[in-house]
């Protein structure tokens, strides 16, 4: 399988909506596997919102047949925007202080 990449510059993105020091980075792929042309996005988020003892990371990737690619992405987008996860979340710490 061969593939392309596109990556964009790393941006900052709005404080008021991501907290501050909040980066993020778009990449386009395309490829073909088993004969069938895909493309795809995969978006890589890195942030020290909370000061430099705690850093977060995440990465996203979406990828769907190149035809009919428009639609695809909108609704994996969609799925996106409205699925979360709700664990246990954190014990507390050592001296009872909430995690």
């Amino acid at each position: 399988m061969g593939a392309t990449t596109n990556a964009s510059t790393i941006n900052q993105l709005p404080a008021a909506a991501y907290g501050r020091l909040y980066f993020r980075q778009t990449v386009a792929i395309a490829g073909v596997a088993n004969g069938i042309p895909y493309r795809g996005v995969v978006q890589y988020d890195y942030s020290l919102a909370t000061g430099p003892m705690y850093c977060f990371a995440r990465s996203v990737a979406m990828t769907a047949p190149a035809q009919g690619f428009g639609t695809s992405i909108s609704q994996l987008r969609s799925v996106h925007a409205t699925a979360f996860y709700s664990g246990p979340g954190l014990p507390p710490g050592p001296n009872g202080e909430p995690a």
